[in-house]
């Protein structure tokens, strides 16, 4: 099975989760992490704690 979060990016629906001009994508294949650009600043780990997503 394939995971896809958004870490982050310009938006959000929600308020919980900040935002920042760009992507960070985390995609999980069985036990096979991506990580895609992390983004200007230490956001999308903040976002990505608040998603249980280690």
């Amino acid at each position: 099975m394939v995971k896809i979060k958004v870490l982050l990016e310009n938006y959000s629906i929600n308020n919980e989760y900040k935002t920042k001009h760009g992507l960070s994508i985390l995609i999980q294949f069985n036990n096979e992490i991506i990580l895609l650009d992390v983004g200007p600043d230490k956001k999308f780990s903040e976002n990505a704690c608040k998603m249980n997503a280690d």
